[in-house]
């Protein structure tokens, strides 16, 4: 799990942005800041399970009245992610884009945890792009009266 928890933790250094780690669970936690804007982002190691999850977690909270609208803004989004999606986690009332692998049994294998790394490091890169690019669309839907197609078709012109 080493590999894994290094690769995260040398993209968030490289990226210059601050965080925490713990040991249980193992997870590496940061802010990103980007041009859509800035969000929370936690990579959370299952050692059991030998799974690593990424979260991505918008930074608004999503008023009661606009859950539905949302929701629907997600099922939209979802439509275009495969293996992966957003989520309106109703206990905080905020919508997170999940990513997770799979870790190899084996490990300490020099030639294995070079592609642990490198698969590692796509899969946050992929999180961080995913949420930068639909975030400026849920923020509309959260904080006004845009419909959840017309935000989508921002987000993602020609498509419907």
């Amino acid at each position: 799990m080493k590999p894994a928890f290094d690769s995260v933790a040398s993209y968030v250094t490289e990226n210059c942005w601050p965080s925490n780690q713990t040991d249980s669970p193992v997870q590496v936690r940061t802010y990103v800041c980007t041009k859509s804007g800035h969000w929370a982002f936690t990579a959370i190691i299952d050692v059991a399970g030998k799974t690593i999850a990424f979260h991505s977690i918008c930074p608004l909270q999503v008023p009661v009245d606009r859950q539905t609208k949302v929701a629907e803004f997600l099922a939209l989004a979802n439509r275009g992610t495969f293996g992966t999606g957003f989520l309106l986690d109703l206990e905080c009332a905020r919508v997170r884009y999940i990513t997770q692998m799979q870790l190899p049994v084996e490990s300490g294998r020099p030639e294995v945890e070079k592609e642990v790394k490198a698969t590692v490091r796509q899969m946050v890169k992929k999180n961080l792009a995913v949420m930068d690019r639909y975030l400026p669309g849920i923020t509309k839907v959260i904080s006004s009266n845009v419909t959840p197609a017309e935000a989508y078709a921002v987000v993602e012109p020609g498509m419907r």
